[in-house]
Order: C-alpha cells, then sequence, then structure tokens
C-alpha cells in the first residue's frame, strides 16, 4: 500500500508540473503572437520609412539640379552683364 501511495504521489506531481509547463507554454504563445505582430508592425514601418527616403532623395535630387541650373543661369546673366559694363567703360 505504500508503495501505491508514493506512485500515486509521483503521478499527483507529474500532472501538476505538466499543468504548470501547459500554462507556461499557453503564455509563451502569447507572448511570441504580441512580439510577431510588433516585428510586423515594424517590418511595415521600415517599408514606408524606405519609401519615404527614396521619394525624398529623387526630391533633393531634383531640387539640387534645379539649383545647379539656376546657378549656370545666374552665371551667363552676371558674365553677360559684365561684359557689357566693360564695353561702357571702354566707351568712356
Amino acid at each position: 500500500m505504500e508503495n501505491f501511495e508514493k506512485l500515486e504521489a509521483k503521478i499527483t506531481r507529474i500532472v501538476e508540473v505538466l499543468q504548470k509547463l501547459k500554462q507556461e507554454n499557453v503564455q509563451m504563445l502569447a507572448s511570441y503572437e504580441g512580439l510577431s505582430n510588433k516585428v510586423f508592425e515594424y517590418e511595415e514601418k521600415t517599408k514606408g520609412l524606405t519609401s519615404q527616403n527614396s521619394q525624398l532623395r529623387a526630391e533633393a535630387k531634383a531640387l539640387e539640379q534645379k539649383r545647379n541650373s539656376q546657378q549656370e543661369k545666374m552665371k551667363k546673366k552676371i558674365k553677360g552683364l559684365i561684359e557689357k559694363i566693360d564695353m561702357f567703360e571702354k566707351m568712356a
């Protein structure tokens, strides 16, 4: 009878441990799902930011080209004005 009681106690302990492990597993799965969702959200944010970064780089490049073009036009106008001033000085 004593062996039967020891066996019963061990089985009860095993059942308790299994229930505890099952609860921990449920908690870990819930945690994993939460983390998985966060990873997905961060991946989506990263995609959006990467797209926005590309758009901003393209805009910056276009603005730089426009500025360079305007600088060239201004240089030509200034050169033309200097040439005209030089002509007036030579006439005077």
